[in-house]
């Protein structure tokens, strides 16, 4: 039984580790990529479904502070998803949604 949860958890079906994209089929991965980052933060969601706009910090108001830390935080996730070739194609992105 633990062999068993060691696969899961190294193949990324839980819900601490986002799926690793490597030798996968891609629509397969991001399926699974985006039930991941539902179940972690709904809210997280809406930053890839809507535009981020950047202003400078010292305009910001509450929402957009809560934006900007979603925003880097499913920039993280789909970072640690992604392989060293995969990321030298998304290392200049500014938002998750861009990504």
């Amino acid at each position: 039984m633990a062999d068993f949860r060691c696969f899961i958890l190294s193949e990324g079906f839980d819900y601490i580790l986002p799926p690793l994209l490597k030798d996968i089929d891609f629509w397969f991965w991001k399926a699974r990529m985006t039930s991941f980052i539902k179940i972690s933060n709904f809210d997280m969601w809406n930053i890839f479904t809507n535009a981020f706009d950047f202003k400078p910090r010292k305009d910001w108001i509450e929402r957009e502070k809560k934006m900007f830390s979603l925003n880097i935080r499913a920039m993280k996730i789909l970072y640690s998803a992604l392989t060293e070739n995969n990321f030298e194609k998304i290392r200049f992105c500014y938002t998750a949604r861009d990504i």
